[in-house]
């Protein structure tokens, strides 16, 4: 998936989504981080504030959203951008903290996709550093159901068909935007996406995570400090990647 055409107007339509809350949370639990990994940057907006704190390593799989990273961060001598799969990444360097955030391991369908991804962050993971992701639930689909969504922005209108399926754990989402175009006053330009999403829960990740050497498993409800529950929409993770096989 490319996101040619979300990457355009990705920003507005994440309004929503609270990347500050996210970053308060991650300083609570990592008040000291350095040499940061992030994975699946999208259009950077995470990564910018990261980068105030110390240097940042971010990549991304879809070359339109790098783009727009690129254009927003500007030259940061902080900041290093690369063009990477979630599943098959490879890095020189490891790093004290990588993070995950904005459901984008939601993406990975197979749960051996989601094991490979796991896999590669253990090996980049310095021992003893820690990795933060969140995931959306079954719940939280579930709750979606086959409804139809919108969202308006300044210069985008989002319509989303949702349809999730409990057999499978596959959300799809049937999106159509219109942007607004430079050439001509209220004029839009409309395209479509289908994009598509697995549904992880607890029980999905913690035996994996330890089979792969990680520990201390946290899990939230949300950018909090609550413990999960059966109704947490938003599932927050943290794990510790183990010291000499302890």
């Amino acid at each position: 998936m490319t996101y040619e055409y979300l990457a355009s107007v990705y920003d507005d339509l994440m309004t929503d989504y609270d990347y500050d809350a996210c970053l308060a949370w991650l300083e609570s639990q990592e008040p000291g981080y350095r040499n940061i990994l992030e994975m699946a940057c999208g259009t950077g907006t995470l990564t910018g504030k990261l980068a105030k704190k110390g240097p940042v390593t971010a990549f991304d799989g879809s070359e339109a959203m790098l783009e727009w990273a690129q254009k927003k961060i500007g030259y940061n001598p902080r900041v290093r951008l690369l063009r990477q799969d979630l599943t098959s990444f490879q890095l020189p360097e490891s790093y004290d903290t990588i993070v995950c955030f904005c459901d984008s391991l939601n993406y990975l369908l197979d749960p051996q996709d989601l094991e490979a991804c796991f896999s590669r962050v253990a090996q980049v993971l310095s021992p003893g550093g820690a990795f933060y992701f969140d995931v959306n639930t079954s719940y939280k689909y579930e709750e979606m159901g086959t409804n139809l969504f919108m969202q308006e922005s300044p210069g985008a209108l989002a319509l989303w068909q949702n349809n999730y399926s409990k057999e499978d754990k596959i959300n799809d989402y049937n999106l159509t935007i219109f942007r607004e175009t430079s050439h001509q006053e209220d004029l839009y330009q409309r395209f479509d996406e289908i994009h598509k999403q697995r549904a992880y829960d607890r029980e999905d990740l913690e035996a994996l995570l330890r089979d792969l050497s990680f520990k201390d498993l946290a899990f939230y409800h949300g950018y909090s400090q609550t413990p999960a529950g059966p109704q947490t929409q938003r599932l927050v993770v943290k794990a510790k990647r183990r010291e000499n096989g302890k």
